[in-house]
């Protein structure tokens, strides 16, 4: 390991400054991205503000081809190693809990990281439809 390689990582970006240039070099707005990738225009924001920390592989890959669509050379694995860069703690604003949560999941292989991420989101639907049912009868 030579002295530039700790330079080099310093000006390796995360993943949201990374969509951020690569979606002005397509000239995409954030809603032509989400588009494109099949996702909320608001996904895309939070990707590049940091809010979503580690989005799941398989939009991770849809991305990389959207991008590949309008002939930017851009791969999977270049996007999870900007997702994989890490976020100083507390930039974000997140409770040590959520911290600790997303650092343990981000050590599982993707493929598990978006199965506890699909558990987690179903768990959310469900939480939501009782509240709705629960207020429903009140």
């Amino acid at each position: 390991m030579s002295e530039y390689d700790d330079l080099a990582d310093l000006f390796t970006p995360r993943l949201g400054e990374l969509l951020v240039h690569l979606r002005e070099q397509a000239g995409l707005s954030q809603i032509e991205l989400a588009d494109a990738i099949g996702v909320d225009q608001s996904l895309v924001s939070r990707i590049e503000t940091g809010a979503t920390r580690r989005p799941q592989r398989r939009t991770l890959m849809k991305i990389a081809q959207a991008f590949q669509e309008v002939g930017l050379q851009v791969t999977l694995e270049q996007l999870e190693t900007a997702a994989d860069r890490p976020t100083p703690i507390g930039a974000l604003g997140l409770d040590d809990r959520l911290l600790r949560i997303h650092d343990r999941v981000s050590s599982y292989p993707p493929e598990l990281q978006d199965a506890f991420y699909d558990a987690l989101y179903a768990t959310f639907r469900l939480l939501e439809a009782s509240q709705r049912t629960n207020q429903d009868t009140d």
